[in-house]
Parts: C-alpha cells; sequence; structure tokens
C-alpha cells in the first residue's frame, strides 16, 4: 500500500470586495442671508445681488480684532470608492 510523501500543503484564498459611498453636505449662512441686503441698503456698492450673498458687511480697525459674519457656504463631496483584494495563504 502506497503511503504519501512529503509535507501535506493546505492553501486558503479570500476574496474581498467592496463598495463604498459618502456623501457630505454643509451649508453655512448668516442671519441675513435671504432675509435682507443689509450692505445694499447702506449703500455700499459691489454686493451681490443674490439673496444667498447677503449679511453684514466685515469692518476691520488697526488696534482691534475685525467684526465679520460668517461667510455663507454651499459644498457637496461625494466619494465612490471600489476595491478588490485577493489573499493567498498556504501552510
Amino acid at each position: 500500500m502506497p503511503a504519501p510523501a512529503g509535507p501535506t500543503v493546505v492553501a486558503a484564498q479570500t476574496n474581498m470586495f467592496r463598495v463604498n459611498y459618502n456623501h457630505n453636505h454643509v451649508s453655512t449662512t448668516n442671519l441675513f442671508s435671504n432675509v435682507q441686503n443689509v450692505a445694499g441698503d447702506a449703500g455700499i456698492g459691489g454686493v451681490s445681488p443674490n439673496p444667498f450673498d447677503w449679511g453684514l458687511p466685515g469692518i476691520s480697525f488697526t488696534s482691534f480684532a475685525g467684526l465679520a459674519d460668517p461667510m455663507p457656504r454651499r459644498e457637496l463631496d461625494q466619494t465612490y470608492t471600489i476595491s478588490d483584494t485577493i489573499s493567498w495563504e498556504s501552510r
């Protein structure tokens, strides 16, 4: 009766396939956005006519910190990721 000669090899294979989706939406406005054009009403030229941009004008002094409303901002980030990993292990 023949007997196996040499070591026995055991192998394991793993496949990981991944799909990821990330959605991030940021919207920042000040108290006057879409409400009142404060800078335009004060007669300051060069003000954006877009109601989203309305707000208090920035004021700065040489010996003090400046005063300003937050700048309106809209941001939308979307990320798609696809990955496939195959690993082979033998013992």
